[in-house]
């Protein structure tokens, strides 16, 4: 049995999902429709002909987020509460898909400590448009000395976090 199978099987062995209609096809077939289970994908490394935004999102916060990056998912939009007072999230709207912080190393001629870089990362399909309260909001932190990029794989994500870390603060 592959580490698919295995994973699939465990999945739909949760309560509630054991009704589902497909389920035997599905463990017999030892496959799931990436967009009925888009992490069982993520998890097996498959991904439809055209990933989505979230797929892709995912793909880069996984393979980015270690070492001396960390990123987190920055949901953003507004809720009515059972109080029905509107209630915004997120950090503003426009703000990016993935923020976090970068350790970047400051010169000798700066003590050498070692300080976070504020990282905005907005993830698009690979015809997906940029709103423009996403590109203010990206202008914004660069502007400011962050690292800020438009991603649509994990080669992107990656290229835009190691051309910021070259930078050296003093210099």
């Amino acid at each position: 049995m592959t580490c698919a199978s295995l994973l699939l099987e465990s999945v739909l062995a949760r309560p509630g999902l054991a009704s589902l209609p497909n389920r035997g096809r599905m463990l017999r077939d030892g496959m799931a429709s990436a967009r009925a289970f888009p992490l069982l994908s993520l998890a097996t490394g498959s991904m439809a002909a055209s990933p989505s935004e979230y797929e892709i999102q995912q793909r880069i916060r996984l393979a980015c987020g270690h070492g001396p990056v960390r990123l987190w998912r920055n949901n953003t939009g507004a809720l009515v509460d059972q109080q029905g007072r509107l209630v915004r999230f997120g950090l503003c709207k426009g703000s990016s898909d993935l923020i976090g912080l970068r350790m970047l190393e400051v010169t000798p001629e700066l003590v050498g400590q070692r300080i976070a870089q504020f990282v905005a990362l907005e993830i698009k399909t690979p015809h997906g448009a940029v709103s423009a309260e996403q590109r203010a909001f990206l202008q914004l932190v660069e502007q400011l000395g962050g690292v800020a990029a438009v991603c649509r794989s994990i080669e992107e994500a990656e290229q835009s976090l190691a051309a910021a870390s070259s930078l050296r603060l003093g210099h």
